[in-house]
């Protein structure tokens, strides 16, 4: 036995309904539907009659749909969706190149998902049977009064509109709440990362601060027992090469010396002793301390009268790292140039470097504890560096271009403050 669609009912007798004479044109009356939105719904009909697209365009017009185009191939259709945006496509079963069906299918294939109704004159099972495999939202029986079936039609599309808008804010909230818990998950997995690199830190600097301070003592020894040999004996020593090596431990055990402070200063808790420090004088004594490339220029262009409020010595132990690593980055000479200026309460230093910058993929990394790209580097410079800056309520940002160079921007108070900071 053949299956029915259910017939068409006014689901409000209270509204007048007007006729429609076979040649499509309806009487004054009052229709069922108004499009109630804040945007235009854009309506693709695809019919292979003309004057199916003519009756629909003039019946959903007067119903309230904004905008109405027509296709008379499954084909044309494809391109129009292609052109343009729709809010739902209503279409024909028999079109001349394709089924209704097999242009939802193709719809589907090319990644249109836009709402889809199948608008169809009174059909057997099968087409029942095979609207609801394609996943049609609607299969629409065009029979009866035309202006009943367009009322009813134009309140299918405003459902399967609203239901589609619906679909895309759930959609897209879903793809945002999933988007948050990875970035969420992330910090908390790089949270916990730098706390265990941070216990480990405290174990080693502590185990290697002993050994190191032995290290130290002997070295020490060792030049104060060379100072008092005689000529001969010093001869000895120079000759089998005794102070090239004793001039190297003590360059290597000050390199170990600062990895055990990068280590504890990362680990530890800090605790600032405040004082008025000269911005100027401070980069000035930069050019004795540190050993400068000849091939590099060194420009300190800071006003006089500049001060910030820091801990001296870890204030120094920042901008040693920084410009250390300027240095290293001009391997063929080069200019480094330190400017400073107030705005407000706080104090602007920039150090610019005209050395090779910094690739995106490793300024991503620049301040991940152990990251490093040097074959003698700890990958606790920067780290420690922004941890001392951000200490002392300041801020550090780089910016660098390949091949071009790149800016240190450090903002720190100027203000003379008199009480201890603590960061844990």
């Amino acid at each position: 036995m053949e299956e029915k669609i259910p017939s068409v009912v006014n689901p409000d007798p209270s509204k007048k309904i007007s006729s429609v004479e076979d040649n499509g044109n309806a009487n004054n009356g009052e229709y069922m539907c108004n499009f109630l939105s804040e945007s235009e719904i854009r309506i693709l009909v695809v019919d292979g009659n003309e004057k199916g697209i003519k009756l629909a365009k003039e019946n959903l017009t007067k119903l309230g749909a904004l905008l109405v185009n027509g296709a008379l191939t499954g084909n044309e259709a494809l391109d129009e969706v292609k052109a343009q945006k729709y809010d739902v496509i209503v279409s024909e079963y028999d079109l001349p190149d394709m089924s209704g069906i097999d242009l939802h299918k193709k719809l589907i294939l090319q990644n249109f998902t836009i709402p889809f109704i199948l608008f169809t004159s009174p059909g057997g099972t099968d087409i029942i049977k095979e609207a609801i495999k394609s996943s049609s939202d609607f299969l629409f029986q065009r029979s009866g009064n035309p202006v009943l079936v367009y009322s009813d039609l134009c309140q299918k599309i405003r459902q399967i509109t609203q239901l589609h808008q619906a679909e895309n804010k759930l959609k897209l909230y879903t793809e945002e709440l999933e988007e948050t818990v990875k970035e969420r998950t992330r910090e908390l997995e790089q949270v916990h990362r730098f706390s265990v690199i941070g216990e480990l830190a405290t174990m080693i600097g502590h185990d290697m601060r002993n050994p190191l301070q032995v290290i130290t003592n002997m070295e020490f020894l060792a030049k104060r027992r060379r100072t008092q040999m005689n000529s001969a004996e010093y001869d000895v020593l120079e000759r089998f090469g005794i102070n090239t090596i004793l001039s190297k431990i003590e360059d290597e055990t000050i390199y170990l010396n600062k990895i055990v402070s990068d280590l504890q200063d990362y680990a530890r808790d800090i605790s600032l002793n405040l004082s008025l420090v000269d911005v100027r004088q401070l980069f000035l004594d930069f050019q004795l301390l540190l050993k400068i490339n000849e091939k590099i220029t060194y420009n300190v262009k800071v006003p006089m009268g500049i001060m910030i409020s820091a801990d001296k010595e870890l204030i120094k132990r920042v901008f040693s790292n920084l410009i250390t690593n300027s240095i290293s980055s001009m391997t063929e000479g080069g200019i480094l140039q330190v400017n400073a200026r107030t705005e407000g309460e706080n104090t602007i230093i920039e150090l610019t470097d005209t050395g090779k910058g910094i690739t995106e993929d490793i300024f991503l990394k620049i301040f991940d504890p152990l990251f490093t790209t040097k074959p003698k580097g700890t990958g606790f410079g920067l780290p420690v560096a922004k941890r001392l800056i951000e200490a002392h309520n300041g801020t550090i940002q780089l910016e660098s271009h390949i091949g071009k160079g790149t800016t240190v921007t450090i903002k720190l108070p100027n203000n003379s403050a008199k009480q201890k900071i603590s960061l844990k």
